[in-house]
């Protein structure tokens, strides 16, 4: 059984494409605490916390293959995650206007299994994709616009790729474009296959 350990449409959809069965499950972990109490770097960060959320439910179902994914863009060695509402995305894409951020996607797929009378938690794999992006300079009436047709506000960065968020950058460098989305498939794949997976 594989468990996606996030409630996030983009990345179910996004898994859906592998064409392998599987379930979704919230996390099991607070977030903000977790960012809190850390004190590696922003990219460091974002790995342990899809290792957490993987393990949160990891725990719950011996021998399942749990996947948990973490993602955030980073400025200035500064995490920008989601910002939820109009007025936090317009200052978020104001600040960035014209600057080179990296959008970074981890990804833990961790087992949970208990034998000769001992729980272990497995991490069967760890990675991390790094996209490298620059912000056009963006005018608040092209902020405005974009921010009331895609309404991004549950995206870290506040821009949905797949949808118009491509018309706010000059380039955006990426070895696996799923990645921008949520989940990189093209690494999740080749991970699958080297566990034996099968559909």
């Amino acid at each position: 059984m594989i468990i996606l350990a996030s409630l996030s449409p983009y990345r179910k959809n996004l898994l859906e494409k592998l064409g392998f069965a599987f379930k979704t499950e919230a996390p099991l972990v607070d977030e903000e605490l977790l960012k809190k109490e850390y004190k590696g770097s922003p990219k460091e960060l974002i790995a342990y916390l899809s290792f957490k959320k993987a393990e949160s439910i990891a725990q719950k179902h011996n021998d399942c293959v749990v996947i948990g994914a973490d993602q955030a863009l980073i400025y200035k060695s500064r995490v920008i995650g989601k910002s939820h509402n109009f007025e936090g995305a317009k200052a978020q894409l104001l600040e960035l206007s014209g600057k080179e951020v990296e959008l970074v996607t981890s990804v833990s797929l961790v087992k949970h299994t208990n034998s000769s009378n001992r729980l272990n938690d497995k991490n069967l794999a760890s990675f991390t994709n790094t996209t490298q992006l620059k912000f056009k300079k963006l005018s608040l009436e092209l902020i405005e616009w974009y921010l009331l047709k895609d309404e991004p506000y549950d995206c870290a960065g506040s821009f949905k790729i797949e949808k118009s968020g491509a018309l706010l950058f000059e380039y955006i460098k990426t070895t696996d474009p799923t990645a921008i989305e949520g989940l990189p498939l093209m690494r999740l794949s080749k991970e699958f296959e080297l566990l034996g997976l099968k559909r």
